[in-house]
């Protein structure tokens, strides 16, 4: 009896929707060793991970610079980590969340540092009665060692 299943589109489709779905957000300027320490973190918490990657814009808005890697480097590499499943580019307007009504995802996990965010996406799902859970992890891989800010201020300065 064979019990391969052939798949195709209709069935990934539908695979894709039965699977807990991840969702992170972040700006991930030049993967490293913590980035992937928080996105294998994330992955616990389902199947499928999505990243909402911060778009070149929203970068220099937020942190007052641009980003070392150019959004579409930092996706190519999010990819080629065989971690992240999915990566969209986040909204051009803060706080509009739009990847959340696009990917529905079961639970969202933050990083230790994205206290600002764990507010106001707490606020949006509130006020909209959206019943998703917001995990934010606790542990960090070598944060005064492996941080964009550290690893990008000495890639820039070439220490």
């Amino acid at each position: 009896m064979d019990t391969h299943i052939l798949l195709n589109a209709a069935n990934a489709a539908y695979l894709i929707k039965r699977m807990r779905k991840i969702l992170v957000f972040g700006v991930f300027d030049g993967l490293h060793k913590g980035h992937l320490f928080f996105l294998k973190q994330a992955k616990v918490y389902g199947d499928y991970l999505i990243v909402a990657l911060a778009r070149d814009l929203t970068v220099q808005r937020l942190k007052e610079r641009v980003p070392v890697y150019d959004e579409k480097s930092r996706r190519a590499s999010l990819l080629a980590s065989g971690i992240v499943d999915k990566v969209y580019f986040g909204d051009k307007v803060l706080g509009r969340y739009s990847i959340i009504r696009k990917t529905k995802p079961d639970v969202i996990v933050l990083g230790y540092d994205q206290d600002e965010l764990h507010k106001n996406l707490n606020d949006f799902l509130n006020k909209r009665g959206l019943p998703i859970k917001v995990v934010k992890v606790s542990a960090s891989f070598k944060p005064n060692k492996y941080h964009s800010k550290i690893i990008n201020t000495k890639l820039i300065s070439g220490i």
